[in-house]
């Protein structure tokens, strides 16, 4: 009984060509070839749920179902057959060609992966990559934003509508800080934003997607001129590969349409020394598996 082949299958170390292969094709059929049925026993050995699908993300998803009656579509089905056939005759896997893998990792919060410990805006000069750094990582509550503005961003799922409810980034702002609490007890500090007109602090609002009880966005200042950093190309590569690579990525998306535009991009980062290790697009941000 072949069980979960989409988990993590250990691939073979070789793949199998007959002397033929090169002379398949899916509308000529082999004059001595076989034809037949596969019956296919499926029992469920945990939840399973197959989405009906909506126009919108952030609706409420429903298992498959016609009129009233549940179902898997055949599509479905088809998919794990023939996954598991590729596996057990050495096929190529062509479907994952030339892809790339990222990873965010929260299993562990005291080692978490790819969390920054900085911000900035990405621009590109010739062929030099420079981040000009900004002096924290500073948030600002939806609440707050709220109030100003009478937007409540918690409302919007990506971060295309959020830029274009409130197309205004400039604020003036003071900031202070905050205990992080959890079950009760300070675990940490944060950085909080909350707008000030009498402030001489201006700084940019950058938003990111909405994620489980997300509450608040990001306030970029710097107050220092010419700080900026050169980016090792590689770096900005790996970054290109999760992000803009990745059509599924709405935020990915998004920011890649800026970058063509020559747009600044804000970014958040990780620096070890007076070196920028990785670069990504939220404070907990995806990295290319190595």
């Amino acid at each position: 009984m072949i069980t979960a082949p989409f988990n993590f299958v250990p691939l073979s170390k070789k793949v199998f060509f007959p002397n033929w292969s090169e002379k398949v094709f899916h509308d000529i059929p082999f004059e001595d070839g076989e034809s037949g049925v596969i019956d296919v026993k499926i029992e469920a050995k945990s939840p399973i749920f197959v989405s009906n699908h909506t126009k919108n993300s952030s609706d409420v998803k429903e298992f498959c179902k016609h009129n009233e009656d549940y179902f898997i579509p055949g599509s479905s089905v088809k998919g794990m057959v023939r996954s598991v056939l590729e596996i057990l005759s050495f096929s190529k896997m062509f479907q994952i060609d030339d892809s790339t893998y990222s990873v965010r990792d929260m299993t562990n919060r005291n080692k978490l992966v790819g969390q920054a410990n900085g911000c900035g805006f990405l621009r590109k000069i010739g062929d030099d990559y420079l981040i000009e750094e900004c002096d924290k990582i500073i948030k600002i509550k939806h609440s707050e934003i709220k109030n100003d503005t009478g937007i409540n961003l918690k409302d919007f799922e990506d971060i295309e509508t959020k830029y274009q409810k409130i197309p205004n980034l400039n604020i003036q702002f003071r900031e202070k800080e905050e205990d992080i609490k959890k079950n009760g007890k300070t675990i940490g500090k944060k950085w909080v934003a909350e707008y000030d007109s009498n402030s001489k602090k201006n700084g940019t609002l950058v938003f990111t997607n909405n994620i489980l009880n997300k509450k608040s966005e990001f306030v970029f200042y710097s107050s220092r001129r010419n700080n900026e950093t050169k980016l090792k190309k590689e770096v900005f590569e790996d970054f290109e590969s999760v992000y803009f690579n990745d059509s599924e990525s709405k935020s990915g998306q998004y920011w890649r349409r800026m970058w063509e535009s020559e747009e600044y991009i804000p970014i958040f980062f990780k620096k070890e020394g007076n070196k920028i290790v990785q670069i990504g697009l939220t404070q907990l941000f995806k990295l290319k598996y190595s």
